[in-house]
Order: C-alpha cells, then structure tokens, then sequence
C-alpha cells in the first residue's frame, strides 16, 4: 500500500511539471522536421508501384501538353500566400490572443511575435500531412497519367500480337522506349492530385484561418471576397491538371476532396481556427512553434 501511494504521488508530481519551454521549442521543430522526412523519402528513394493497361484503354492515350500550374508555382504560391497572409493578419490584430507566456518566452519574443510562429507552425505541420498522404497514395497505387503512352513511347510493335486480339488483354510489363526515367516514374504518378491536394489543403486552411481572425465587419463582403478567391485559386489549379492532361478527373476530385478534409482537421483539432476564439487563444498558448 506504501509504495502504491509513493507511485501515485510520483506520478501527480510528473503530471503537475511542464516542459521547459526552450525544450517545447525544440520538440515544435522536430516535429515539424520528422513531418517532412517521409516527403523526401518518396522522392529520392521510393518507387511507385508498377503497373500494367489493357490495350483498348483509350484514358492514357492523351498528348503531352505543359503544366498551366507548374509544381514550383504551385509550391511557392501554396506556401507564400497563406504564410505573408498569416504575418499581415497577426501583425495588425496584435499579441491580445496572448495573455500569459513563460518568461522565457518573454524575454526571447514578444508575444506578436510568438503568435505568428505559432500560426505559421500549425500550417506547416498540416501542409507536411497533406503531402505525406499522397505520396503514400501516389507509390503505392500508382496509377498511369492521361498521357502515359505519349511520355512512355510505348512500343506497339512488341505488344501488336496481344493486342489485336478481340478481348482485352492486360499489358505488363510495360515496354517503354523512352530513356528518360524519371519521366516515366512521373508516368506512373497519377492518383491522387497532388496539385489538387495541396492547393485545396492551403486555400481552405486559409479559408478558416481569415474566418477565426479577420473579426472587422465594414465592409462586410471584404473577408468573403478573399476567401471566395482563395477558393477560386484551388478550383482552378485543380480543374487544369484535367484539361492538362496531366490527372483524370477522378484523382482530382479525390485530392481535392483529401485536402480540403485534412484542413478542417488541422483547423479544427490542431490550430483550434475552428470552434470559436477562445479554442484558438488557448492553443496558441499551449503550444509555441518556430
């Protein structure tokens, strides 16, 4: 009975101590990092998953065309838009969501600042789900785009006996002549969206994030008119990677549908945007990110 009671007064005593708030910081930045680890992974090392098309399937006979979006449009934009939008919004509303930090805190940041790393933190932990969840979809299932055989340069003529049967015939393994790759990897990378995903994680993340902040109400249709662009911004990311050639509209719809779902649960469990003020006053001082 002694040592029981011992265990739980250790136990209470743990409970009531907190971590040092310089440790909390590293913990926030390590999370962050091991978030991003599984991104590099699957695009240095993993391959997708090879798969084969039956001969009559005229969904990946489509021309090469460029991307409207390119990825590096997509990932500088998806990025710079919601984070400069996060520093104006918390810089003018100020450090009052902040009513109580550790000293240590206190005299590294002020509480402005605290804030908007926060903010910051909370999309960039989400923004490192979204895309680790289509990776995961994209290698192992891996999908042929809409204009494989054009980036393949599949060879007809090794496959012209099997093919000119009546039935349906599955091809595999593909006979590709094209020496590039990389670009047949890219081939092979079809489900789901990540364009789609990724611009609809980031677009709807800031949907929510200008609903929870942005609190003026003259002019009244000014805070609808940026997050109805933002949304504007996501569809039409999506919708070229259809009329690109580059996904079929399922994997669009699905990456859309997977990115703006995973917002709200960032929104929602993680940043606390949703759920009134007082949810997100208190995450924010729960939780201090860099």
């Amino acid at each position: 009975m002694d040592r029981f009671q011992g265990c739980s007064a250790i136990l209470k005593t743990l409970k009531k101590k907190e971590l040092a708030p310089s440790l909390k910081l590293m913990l926030n930045i390590l999370i962050l990092i091991l978030v991003g680890i599984p991104v590099l992974l699957f695009a240095t090392v993993v391959s997708p998953q090879q798969r084969g098309f039956y001969c009559n399937d005229a969904s990946l006979s489509y021309p090469i065309i460029s991307s409207t979006i390119s990825t590096t449009a997509l990932v500088i934009g998806g990025l710079l838009i919601p984070i400069v939008s996060i520093l104006i919004v918390d810089t003018i509303k100020g450090s009052s969501d902040i009513q109580s930090q550790e000293e240590f805190l206190k005299k590294c940041l002020p509480p402005k600042i605290i804030t908007i790393f926060t903010s910051i933190g909370y999309f960039l932990f989400g923004c490192g789900c979204i895309q680790t969840i289509t990776d995961i979809a994209k290698y192992n299932i891996g999908r042929l785009r809409p204009h494989f055989h054009a980036v393949c340069q599949t060879d007809w003529n090794s496959i012209q006996t099997n093919c000119s049967s009546l039935h349906p015939v599955y091809i595999y393994p593909i006979p590709c002549l094209n020496p590039d790759h990389h670009a047949v990897r890219e081939a092979e990378l079809s489900f789901f969206s990540g364009h789609a995903s990724f611009s609809s994680f980031t677009m709807i993340y800031l949907i929510f994030y200008l609903e929870n902040r942005l609190t003026f109400h003259n002019p009244a249709l000014l805070k609808p008119l940026i997050q109805f662009l933002c949304l504007v911004i996501t569809v039409y990311t999506s919708l070229s990677r259809v009329f690109d050639y580059h996904h079929h509209w399922s994997d669009v719809l699905f990456g859309f549908i997977m990115g703006g779902t995973v917002a709200y649960l960032i929104a929602r469990y993680v940043s606390g945007l949703i759920g009134g003020d007082k949810k997100h006053e208190q995450k924010t001082n729960d939780v201090e990110t860099a």
